[in-house]
């Protein structure tokens, strides 16, 4: 009554074996995620959270950090990001409180690789 998604196989004393390494499974209201690898890529960790129904703000590989009402984005790389927000809101930095965007449901700004920008979301 799961989902097996990745596989690992191998040969002990002349006998083959195969074990799942990924595993999914419906439960109760919530979705279940069991893991054999100890350090998932980027991606499939995005992946298994949209699966799972977490929203997600970026489609990078940026580091989100996110409380009630601060988020961090740290950039993994140079260049162009949209971050989507869960619904649309007063964004303001947080540092200064100059306002980014007022009502919206997305914050578009230019990173370099390394910066971390961190924005006050209210109502």
């Amino acid at each position: 009554d799961c989902t097996v998604h990745g596989r690992a196989r191998g040969l002990c004393g002349g006998v083959a074996w195969y074990a799942p390494t990924l595993m999914e499974k419906q439960m109760d209201g919530w979705r279940s995620f069991w893991s054999a690898v100890p350090a998932l890529p980027v991606s499939s960790l995005r992946e298994i959270a949209r699966r799972a129904g977490v929203h997600i703000y970026t489609a990078g590989g940026d580091q989100v950090l996110k409380t009630h009402d601060l988020l961090a984005v740290h950039a993994a790389t140079d260049g162009k990001r949209v971050i989507a927000l869960p619904r649309p809101a007063e964004v303001r930095e947080a540092l200064t409180g100059k306002l980014v965007a007022e009502h919206s449901d997305r914050i578009e700004v230019v990173l370099r690789r390394g910066a971390t920008l961190l924005w006050r979301i209210g109502k």
